[in-house]
């Protein structure tokens, strides 16, 4: 998935707020990802040595509607609302 990979790519060059951001929209879009995208999290917070991050509890799906620069995802909005069909 192109953006597992992103996130990967954002957690390397040390940008771990938007890798997790872009692991979250993963499970917005999958939801069978989300248990996959909620260990990438973890351990981006782990790499980023943030353990209180990496212990708390995941978001519920319903917060999570920002892309990783604070703006809202115009693909992920259609796919929430149902109008990428």
């Amino acid at each position: 998935m192109l953006l597992e990979e992103l996130g990967r790519l954002y957690r390397d060059a040390g940008k771990y707020t938007e890798a997790v951001d872009t692991f979250r929209q993963i499970a917005q879009i999958d939801p069978d990802a989300a248990p996959r995208a909620s260990v990438q999290v973890i351990d981006t917070w782990r790499i980023a040595k943030d353990l209180n991050k990496a212990k708390r509890k995941p978001r519920p799906r319903e917060e999570v509607s920002q892309g990783p620069h604070g703006k809202a995802d115009a693909r992920l909005v259609a796919v929430r609302s149902g109008q990428d069909r």
